[in-house]
């Protein structure tokens, strides 16, 4: 009766210290969505807009922030049973302490499943589409550089001048100038409609009733129409496109494809942070029993610290794949990390 009760308070310090540790991890990580956010904010994008991203930065970030959660919260638990002296009552009655962690291998072990299935197939386009809405937001919008009775000049080696902007982009009054080395041109209309080109990112103007006044050297010239087409190439910081997927943001059937050593560290990669989840439940009961700490702080900053070396030796790992041609060399902080988990809990419970 009272290993069952012990279960339940373990189960429940776990999760209470896990909702507290995700929300912590959650915010770190979204430092960077909410900086993004903010420069977005700038440029006038909508509140939806912002969310958006926001909600691309945080499921961005699961692969990250649930390991840690785990390690952190696991932590935490059991170097409060040790410093209460409760996993040493377990010990002098025989009882192994690591029989409280039942509860948490089991969610560790779904926690893992999941992980694993989203790394492979959703994590990918989740973080692809992530860069390609900041992407298309944080590039500038030529349309929105048209101000009725103001000069643009916002476009190299163009300014213009509109007298009137109506809503869907029908002006009237346009004054256009063109500077370059060799020419300068002067075009006027009295009126006609603006459009933009994404495919070529370009600005179209199509002018009614109007002239074309050119210098070149000493020679002037020009040229009356009534209807004319002219367009601006602008440069790619404009440009509204679909970026090009990294290895990171492949999805596993072409990764599969590729089937080159690059890739294959990639599929390697992803497994890896989905089986972390089974390690750092266990290396966080080892850290905790020999930390013995009351600080849900300290836990937190030790779980960071810890995870800091995973990334560490993961990149090492990583090098060696490469050097050597051999992706399962990504592994090396999974087996690291479990010699240690191994050695902290057979000699806690001692």
């Amino acid at each position: 009766m009272k290993k069952q009760l012990k279960h339940i308070y373990v189960s429940k310090e776990f999760f209470i210290n896990f909702i507290i540790s995700f929300l912590i991890f959650t915010f770190i990580f979204l430092i960077n969505g909410i900086f993004k956010a903010i420069e977005i904010i700038i440029k006038g994008a909508s509140f939806f807009s912002v969310v958006k991203v926001l909600i691309y930065f945080f499921l961005s970030s699961l692969p990250y922030i649930f390991p840690l959660t785990l390690l952190s919260s696991s932590t935490s638990v059991f170097s409060r049973l040790t410093y209460d002296r409760e996993i040493q009552i377990f010990s002098f009655s025989g009882i192994n302490p690591l029989i409280l962690t039942k509860n948490l291998l089991i969610f560790a072990v779904l926690c893992s499943i999941l992980l694993i299935y989203y790394n492979l197939f959703l994590f990918p386009s989740i973080k692809y589409q992530s860069r390609k809405t900041i992407y298309n937001l944080t590039a500038k919008n030529p349309i929105a550089f048209f101000q009725p009775k103001t000069i643009i000049n916002d476009f190299p080696n163009f300014s213009i001048y509109i007298g009137d902007l109506s809503k869907n982009l029908n002006f009237k009054d346009l004054s256009i100038i063109q500077k370059s080395d060799k020419i300068t041109l002067f075009i006027k209309a009295e009126e006609g409609k603006i459009n933009y080109v994404p495919e070529t990112n370009s600005i179209i103007f199509l002018m009614k009733n109007g002239f074309i006044t050119s210098q070149a050297s000493n020679k002037i010239s020009k040229l009356d129409f009534s209807e004319y087409i002219f367009h601006i190439e602008l440069p790619e910081s404009f440009s509204f496109k679909e970026p090009q997927r990294k290895l990171s943001e492949l999805p596993l059937s072409q990764l599969k494809i590729k089937n080159n050593i690059e890739a294959n560290i990639e599929i390697s990669e992803r497994i890896s942070f989905g089986i972390t989840p089974l390690i750092f439940i266990f290396l966080g009961t080892g850290i905790g029993m020999k930390l013995k700490n009351k600080s849900r702080v300290l836990c937190i900053g030790v779980a960071g610290a810890t995870s800091l070396f995973f990334f560490l030796f993961l990149i090492l790992g990583e090098i060696i794949a490469k050097k050597l041609n051999f992706s399962l060399f990504v592994y090396l902080p999974v087996l690291i990390f479990t010699f240690i988990t191994y050695y902290l809990n057979r000699y806690s419970v001692r």
